[in-house]
This record gives structure tokens, sequence and C-alpha cells, in this order.
């Protein structure tokens, strides 16, 4: 959906707030796993699974520690509207176990898939198997909200003609959680969002787009470099670049302060919200500590390498909870489900993070059972 986007990213591209490694044009999921029958009625109940609830917690939820269940029968039909004519010719057309198709919205620096890669590692195809209609959309790698959210109507605008549904749950990571909220607000999709769940958004800004804008003194040029090291390989020069600098602007701890007022929250739309705390030493005790789902106090969660230098920065290794790139403080928005283990690229299951043993599949498979079981 957007033009101009580098072809390939080398593997010094692992992108700032969102830890990626490739980009590329722009390619819809996999195929259509399960149709809707013509008429939008639903498919026999029997060919579609879903997670099961697990015993305790908020919603049968106890954190991403446990395997669901895979079982038949999903009681939730999709919600659509009457009298439609779906209109599939830019999304598949997917049976959901949620009242409501999943949109996924990624962060910065982000895309939907590169040949077998995609930001949400294998997280679609996961969530299909378990009966739900999942569309990943594609907006600009590096831009400010306000861009990426209008192109992110757009595919919205595609899911709902597709499916016929009345809204969508959106779900964003890091700046796709943005994204999304501006999209609420500001462009006034409201009336066709049922659920914002953010995960590592940062809803108050990043110190590390604040060390980027040269907004806090103190800081050598050679950390600034090293920051810039993660976008190297996309653009020759990103502090030259409209595009990238709207980005950190807009994700500054000022930036982020005016966007809170500017786009309050629509009384129409759940809000829910995950942070990711990481590194040895620092469990999230107090940050984690409001969440409906426990904190895993008992996992510790050995970071990716290269985030550990604005891990530090962020303020980890005095007590400060953050996954490398946003904060805990910052992450919480609406209802706070807690916190999980994992650094920013484990959350969405980049394969750099392979050695971090956090289930990020059964993670996003209790997030939407948690949505169904919410009535979404």
């Amino acid at each position: 959906m957007t033009d101009g986007a580098p072809s390939c990213v080398g593997a010094a591209g692992v992108l700032l707030l969102c830890g990626v490694v490739c980009c590329g044009d722009p390619q819809l999921v996999g195929e259509v796993s399960t149709e809707l029958s013509s008429d939008q009625g639903g498919a026999d109940s029997d060919a579609v699974s879903r997670v099961s609830p697990r015993d305790g917690g908020e919603g049968g939820d106890t954190g991403p520690d446990t395997a669901p269940e895979v079982r038949a029968a999903p009681d939730a039909q999709l919600d659509v509207a009457t009298a439609c004519t779906p209109s599939c010719d830019e999304v598949p057309n997917r049976l959901s176990a949620t009242r409501y198709p999943l949109v996924l919205v990624h962060g910065a620096g982000g895309w939907d898939s590169l040949g077998s890669l995609h930001y949400f590692w294998g997280v679609a195809e996961a969530l299909e198997v378990y009966g739900y209609g999942v569309y990943t959309a594609q907006v600009d790698p590096f831009n400010g909200s306000s861009i990426r959210a209008t192109q992110l109507a757009a595919f919205v605008d595609a899911v709902l003609a597709c499916t016929c549904a009345h809204k969508v749950n959106l779900l964003g990571h890091s700046q796709g959680g943005v994204d999304a909220r501006y999209l609420i607000s500001t462009l006034g999709y409201g009336d066709r969002v049922a659920s914002l769940t953010t995960v590592a958004t940062p809803h108050r800004g990043t110190l590390v787009a604040d060390v980027v804008e040269g907004l806090v003194p103190g800081f050598s040029d050679d950390l600034v470099d090293f920051i810039l090291f993660f976008v190297g390989d996309v653009l020759n020069d990103p502090l030259d670049d409209p595009s990238f600098r709207a980005q950190m602007q807009t994700l500054t701890t000022s930036g982020m302060a005016q966007f809170n007022i500017d786009t309050p929250n629509d009384d129409r739309v759940a809000y829910y919200s995950w942070a990711g705390r990481a590194g040895l030493t620092e469990l999230g005790l107090e940050e984690c500590a409001d969440g409906e789902v426990p904190n895993p106090v008992a996992e510790a969660h050995p970071m990716f390498g290269l985030l550990l230098p604005l891990w530090g920065l962020m303020g980890g290794p005095s007590g400060v909870a953050n996954d490398g790139l946003v904060a805990v403080e910052s992450a919480k928005w609406g209802r706070f489900r807690g916190c999980v283990a994992a650094d920013h690229l484990a959350q969405i299951g980049h394969p750099l993070s392979f050695t971090s043993g956090f289930d990020h599949l059964t993670f996003f498979a209790e997030a939407l059972y948690f949505l169904e079981s919410e009535g979404f």
C-alpha cells in the first residue's frame, strides 16, 4: 500500500522501535484459510477451532507460559453487516472465532511480509489455526503516525468491505498502537473499531527518540550513531530524511505528551495494553504489579545483544523496567493487562530472538481468546 519502500535491508538494519532486519514490498499474508459462506452466515462450526480458556486469572488468563488447547465449535460468529456484498479485491475473506476480525499493525520500520519473513513472525498463521480471522496491515516503515494512520484506514476499509463486518479489532505493536489511536480518535474510526490492544507501544514516548532528536543533553555522538546504526542500511542519512524525522518527533516524550492531549480515547472503543520487560536483573516487580495478569517474576529474559546498550540507556541497570526500546510505564494505556518477559524483538517472534524462550505465538493466542471472552 506504500511506494518507495526499500527493497532490502542488511544485517545492520535492526530497525529502531521494532527491531526488524528486513523490509520490502508488502504482500498479503498467506492464502485464505477458511472462507465465509457466500451469504456470510458462517461456516460449519466443527471446521473451526479456537483457544480454550485456562485455569485461573482474568478471563482464564494466567500469562503466556502455558500452551493453549485447541477445541472446536466457537460460539461467537463474525458480526456482519446486513445487506452487504463482500468486496474482496485486496484481502482474503476469513471466518473469525472473535465477533470482529483482527487487524495487526506493525511498528516503525516494519513490514507485512518479505518472502517467508513476517514482522509478526508466524502469528497470523497460528491464530488462523485457532479459528481467528487475521489481517496484517502494511503502512510506511518510516513516517509519522498521521501518515501511517491514513494508510491504515484504507486497509481497515478493505477488511470491512471484504468481510462485511461492522467493526474490527486492532492489535498494534510499538508505533502501530500510536497509529491505531490516531485512526480511532482523529480520523473518526471509533464507530468501526471495537477494541485496540497495544503491545510495547510508547504511549508516553521513548527516551531513544529523545536522544535521536537531541532533546536530552549529555549523550555522546557515538551513542546517537549507534542508534542510527539500526537504520543505517535503510536510509543513507536518517537525520536528513523527513519521514524518519517525523517518526522520531512523533515518538519523543514531548511529542507523545501532545499526542495524548490531541488524541483522547473514544468511549466506544475498548483499550487494552501489554508491556515488555527484559534483562537478567530487572524483573519489573513494581512497574508490572498493577497488571491484570500476574507478572511472570520467575522468568528473566536474556536480551538480544544489540538491544543491550538501549536497555541501558532506558535505565535498565538502575531498575527501570523496559524492553530495550520502550519503558513499561510508557506502554500502559487503557486496561493494563500486564507485562511479558520479552524484549522488543521477542514480542513479535523475531528470528534474532530465538534464544529468548518467550512463546510469542501462545501470547498472541491468549490475547485473542481474551478479546473473544470480552465479547469482541
